[in-house]
């Protein structure tokens, strides 16, 4: 199986290279066939989190002790993970969001030249949108709109791998192994709090009536996704995990 997926990569690589170089050879007016990208089936399995394991993650996270004469980072990171959690947002969006683009008195987060350069406004709970109240107040953010939401200590946006790092550590800390269990399997990782948000709007939707035909654009928009073919493969694990196994988590937010 691995070198399989080694093989595939490589493909991906090399005509990536070759259509780059053929597409600068046309722009210099000389004729340079470009070939379509290759075809490639999605094959690695998503971790859902279990609600023993997200309580853990929680639970973990706000023990955190601060490392390095850092002490916003354990705080940061308890709200981080839980807007992961319940908005299915991409490591990045969160990471980069200012104070300005919470609406608080809706209850909504306005996302700004997101992935493929697209924007969008997420509803988020009542109880999320209190959480964050709360916290842009103790950080004593809840006016400077034009600050980081999780500001580093020059004023600037974190990079993920400051999210990744103390992901890591409360990895360890509740002693979660970030392995894959199964062949091709993620492992445990901040983007599958993304594929668990899918599984169950995909639920939520079944519940109330929809079919899976119905659910997927609503979903499709709600992820910033340009289109549903890039809502796919989320949709597919979430629609036959429906049928195979019960929730993975409850709706909590807070231990």
């Amino acid at each position: 199986h691995l070198c399989d997926r080694r093989q595939r990569q490589m493909c991906i690589r090399d005509s990536s290279y070759y259509r780059g170089f053929a597409n600068y050879l046309k722009a210099h007016g000389i004729n340079a066939f470009v070939p379509d990208s290759p075809y490639t089936e999605h094959i690695y399995i998503p971790h859902i989190y279990t609600k023993e394991e997200i309580s853990k993650l929680f639970y973990t996270c706000d023990s955190l002790i601060p490392r390095y004469k850092d002490n916003r980072s354990p705080l940061m990171m308890s709200m981080l993970l839980r807007i992961l959690y319940c908005t299915g947002m991409r490591l990045r969006e969160a990471v980069t969001l200012r104070v300005g683009q919470i609406d608080f008195d809706n209850g909504c987060i306005l996302l700004l030249k997101a992935k493929n350069n697209r924007e969008r406004w997420i509803p988020i709970h009542p109880q999320l949108n209190d959480m964050l109240k709360r916290y842009a107040v103790s950080m004593a953010l809840f006016l400077k709109v034009e600050s980081p939401l999780f500001p580093s200590p020059d004023g600037e946006f974190f990079t993920n791998a400051w999210a990744q790092y103390w992901f890591g550590i409360i990895l360890s800390d509740a002693g979660l192994e970030n392995t894959a269990r199964v062949p091709h399997e993620r492992g445990l990782c901040m983007h599958c709090f993304r594929h668990g948000y899918t599984y169950l709007a995909l639920k939520q939707a079944r519940q109330k009536g929809m079919t899976f035909e119905e659910a997927i654009p609503f979903i499709s928009t709600y992820l910033g996704h340009r289109d549903i073919s890039g809502t796919d493969y989320y949709m597919k694990f979430g629609y036959c995990l429906l049928y195979t196994s019960p929730s993975p988590r409850d709706r909590s937010v807070s231990r």
